[in-house]
């Protein structure tokens, strides 16, 4: 009887150290498989901050654009109103000399 339990705790013994054995390749796999994720996702967050940031470059050319325009457009009104006054003036004047 004892030689039965020695050979049965010895296959216990030897399934067990399959299984850590296993579980230690395991582990291995996922560290590299975490660390494998970390890279791409610090990759990935870079190339996100390089958009954002070409964006960002975007949005302000574009709202210097709009001031731009805007001044224009306020420019072009008020010469437009001096024109039409300079005309009205002068058709002013030409109806009271008639």
């Amino acid at each position: 009887m004892e030689e039965e339990v020695r050979q049965r705790f010895e296959r216990i013994e030897a399934i067990l150290d399959a299984v850590a054995r296993r579980q230690a390749v395991a582990e291995a796999r996922v560290e590299e498989m975490d660390a494998r994720y970390d890279r791409r996702m610090a990759a990935s967050d870079a190339r996100f901050e390089r958009r954002m940031h070409g964006f960002e470059k975007l949005v302000r050319i574009g709202m210097r654009e709009i001031a731009d325009l805007r001044r224009l457009q306020k420019e072009g009104d008020e010469k437009l109103n001096a024109l039409i006054d300079a005309v009205d003036g002068a058709m002013h004047n030409l109806d009271q000399s008639t």
